[in-house]
């Protein structure tokens, strides 16, 4: 995936967007016990890329994240949605 980002961002793609499910599991289970991903929003921005974190079980978050389209000065955008796996559903939570 990180080839492709920097191809995005050397190329600059700004009519690409990116959606990161951040809902802090892995199969094993929770990421930062297993595999520390960090500050997601800053490695994306390293990358080149215009990252804003949202929360990606609200649509009025997510929309404002795409109301991004066009102001990244060139660049590509991803938006890191902060989830629940399962949310809704309280024996899957």
């Amino acid at each position: 995936i990180w080839e492709s980002a920097l191809f995005a961002s050397h190329h600059e793609l700004d009519n690409l967007i990116v959606i990161v499910d951040r809902n802090q599991l892995c199969i094993l289970g929770e990421t930062e016990k297993l595999l520390k991903l960090g500050d997601l929003e800053a490695k994306w921005n390293s990358f080149g890329w215009h990252a804003v974190t949202v929360d990606g079980h609200s649509y009025k978050s997510i929309l404002e994240g795409f109301s991004l389209i066009g102001n990244t000065s060139g660049k590509p955008l991803v938006l890191i949605a902060n989830t629940t796996k399962g949310k809704g559903i309280s024996f899957m939570e």
